[in-house]
């Protein structure tokens, strides 16, 4: 009897365990109902892609025959912005420009976006500082294309409106704004002692001595390990103290890695040579094709591979096919026959050399081939 009593006490104890439990359950239903507040999911919020930074205004004036850029200037850092903000500005149909940061000195850089179209090509000039009529040509190149687009007029028997429709050709005029302004407006060097005019004029590194052609990441160590000369800063050649140790360098390297361009050009002088291939990263898609065309166009002549490593090491094209797997050309655009190393377009150099040219002469530029070099390579390559 006194196990039944005990069973029978546990299952009242059950029962009404259960019956408090639905009671508390029918409690909160009530509650709930009575609660007409919507239930919110709580979803993660989106970060919003940052606005792109408003590019400066600034007063554009025009040459005598009514456009940006007066293609014989002697450019400075600060003349090549403000061409370049006003190319913005009088075309901002087909023309604008993003910064891509700024030099040693503190030198806005900006890359110019002509075209509206999702293939994307990059042209680039004035790494090397006494090398900077390539500014003046690709300047003048981006406004003449311009001019052609906006008056839905061919442009030397190419249909441009359709090209930069289906194209955006990138184009860093002034890769090395300081060493620009080192042979151009005199402004003197940092780490760099004895500097005379000479010197100046014919100045190929950045505002610190270095070279910048030489110090991207591809092969830089072999290349520094085996230049026992080249050791400190100085006017060429120095290739820095690390791989990348240029903020020039960077905002180069940066602009390529969010991009995804199809090719470069790399405008340098002398020579009327291309190169175009080296043994480390060998040959890439599309290469021999664009290397071939360009030289055929130019009338140029088409390099073997590059073997030296000192002529590699640390070069900005070669970084870029290795880092790409793209084709990237260095077109050297002006005639060498022993015209020394005074920038073309340089106030001095009637002081230092007794031959002078049209820089747009088949010595120097030559305008008449080049100027439709980019039109045709985008007709013909792809």
């Amino acid at each position: 009897m006194k196990k039944i009593y005990i069973r029978r006490r546990i299952m009242v104890a059950v029962v009404f365990i259960a019956i408090i439990a639905g009671i508390i359950l029918l409690i909160n239903s009530c509650t709930e109902k009575k609660d007409n507040t919507p239930q919110i999911t709580q979803v993660p919020t989106a970060i919003p892609e940052p606005t792109p930074t408003p590019l400066p205004t600034v007063e554009v004036s025009l040459t005598a025959d009514g456009k940006v850029v007066d293609p014989y200037r002697i450019y400075t850092s600060d003349r090549c912005i403000h061409d370049v903000l006003s190319l913005c500005q009088q075309y901002p149909e087909i023309i604008n420009a993003e910064h891509i940061g700024k030099s040693y000195k503190g030198k806005d850089m900006y890359v110019i976006k002509l075209g509206k179209g999702p293939t994307k090509v990059l042209l680039t000039g004035s790494i090397h500082a006494r090398e900077n009529v390539n500014t003046n040509y690709l300047l003048r190149q981006t406004e003449e294309m311009a001019i052609a687009y906006t008056s839905d007029k061919d442009y030397e028997g190419y249909d441009i409106v359709q090209l930069l429709n289906n194209f955006t050709v990138y184009i860093s005029p002034m890769n090395n704004p300081d060493g620009v302004d080192i042979c151009n407006a005199f402004a003197i060097p940092d780490d760099v002692s004895d500097i005379n005019e000479w010197g100046q004029v014919s100045w190929k590194a950045n505002g610190r001595g270095v070279d910048l052609n030489r110090n991207f990441p591809f092969c830089w160590e072999d290349m520094k390990a085996a230049d026992n000369e080249h050791t400190k800063p100085s006017k060429m050649n120095f290739p820095g103290t690390s791989a990348a140790s240029e903020p020039e360098t960077q905002n180069l390297m940066k602009l390529v890695q969010t991009n995804n361009f199809e090719f470069c050009l790399n405008f340098h002088t002398k020579g009327k040579i291309i190169y175009w291939q080296d043994p480390v990263t060998g040959s890439v898609p599309g290469d021999t094709k664009l290397a071939n065309l360009a030289g055929d166009h130019l009338n140029f002549t088409v390099a073997g591979v590059t073997t030296r490593l000192g002529s590699y090491g640390g070069g900005f094209e070669n970084w870029f096919r290795s880092a790409t797997g793209k084709p990237a050309l260095c077109i050297e655009m002006t005639a060498g026959n022993g015209d020394g190393d005074v920038p073309y377009n340089h106030a001095l150099r009637s002081k230092y050399h007794d031959k002078t040219y049209d820089i747009y002469s088949q010595q120097v530029l030559d305008w008449e081939n080049s100027k439709t070099l980019l039109p045709y390579l985008l007709e013909n390559y792809f």
